[in-house]
């Protein structure tokens, strides 16, 4: 490909495609494919060296995934004031829309955690010390203080997202793992030394916190317009599905802290396929019985205890 920018934005979409989470994969891959090695697969995907046409159409062949410049997809990062307003567009004119969302990964959805300042605070440190774009840069001390978290601008983005969020008619699925990454985080900061006692013990408690909060809000019927379920078998890789009048609409996030968005109907219906598959086998915990929900966040809670202990 001539056009390097082009050449990286194909390459990015073919992974998100394929449902793999990072490069490193979809580089051995390639490698495989192109017999060159992972280190010159990696230059074509940073765009420092193009893609031959011949290349291209062996990638194109094997993965059958043509590049699509329509013009129509864009990616954003979740860092920065200006970025988080994007995000407000989408959920707001999927609201205003009258459109659903079907969410989907190992993750759990953020806006929960923005229900809690040291949570958001904790999510937003490290949020912006990935966005820095350098690997080697040292990850500073987190402490949470309360006043200084609440006058921060970052913070106000994210309460105006959960409103919004919590107002949209959506289904979630759910997995136990969803707070792994989280407790990872906070493990790190600890290993490190880039956290007070009090700071810790604050996040542990929040964390909790969550759980019951969770517990409590999926049994309440004024959240009627949101469905939950878990399943114990799922894998998913960040997705949203939001499907409206003639709209079908994929956000796909990676391990780069970037949402992409994909007007294509032949995604959707791929992920489509993949979300119908998982919720066959799943539990609901919004309207199913009070022992399954009470048993999967219990199950929640224990495994928080042992990555923290």
């Amino acid at each position: 490909m001539k056009d390097l920018a082009q050449q990286r934005t194909y390459l990015e979409r073919l992974r998100l495609h394929l449902g793999y989470s990072s490069r490193k994969p979809l580089v051995q891959d390639i490698a495989d494919l192109l017999d060159l090695s992972p280190a010159s697969v990696y230059g074509r995907f940073n765009g420092t060296t193009a893609l031959s046409m011949d290349e291209y159409i062996a990638i194109r062949d094997h993965f059958r995934y043509r590049h699509q410049p329509d013009g129509k997809d864009y990616a954003f990062a979740m860092t920065s004031v200006r970025e988080l307003s994007r995000m407000d567009v989408e959920l707001r004119a999927t609201l205003d829309a009258g459109d659903k969302l079907y969410f989907g990964s190992t993750e759990i959805p953020v806006f929960y955690l923005f229900l809690f300042p040291p949570l958001a605070a904790l999510k937003l440190h490290y949020w912006l010390h990935r966005s820095a774009g350098d690997p080697n840069l040292p990850l500073r001390p987190f402490r949470y203080e309360r006043a200084a978290f609440a006058a921060d601008p970052f913070y106000r983005d994210m309460v105006a997202l959960t409103a919004v969020y919590e107002d949209i008619v959506r289904e979630e699925i759910w997995m136990p793992g969803m707070l792994d990454n989280l407790c990872a985080q906070l493990v790190g900061l600890r290993e490190r030394g880039l956290v007070e006692a009090a700071t810790d013990a604050l996040l542990r408690r929040s964390m909790d916190t969550l759980l019951l909060y969770l517990n409590d809000s999926f049994a309440d019927p004024v959240y009627a317009s949101r469905t939950a379920w878990y399943n114990e078998q799922s894998s998913t890789n960040g997705r949203v599905l939001r499907e409206g009048d003639g709209r079908r609409i994929v956000y796909l996030t990676g391990t780069d802290l970037l949402i992409y968005k994909h007007t294509s109907v032949a995604l959707y219906d791929d992920f489509w396929h993949i979300w119908e598959r998982q919720r066959r086998f799943a539990v609901p915990l919004t309207t199913g019985s009070h022992r399954d929900r009470q048993a999967f966040f219990a199950g929640m809670r224990r495994r928080v205890v042992s990555l923290l202990d």
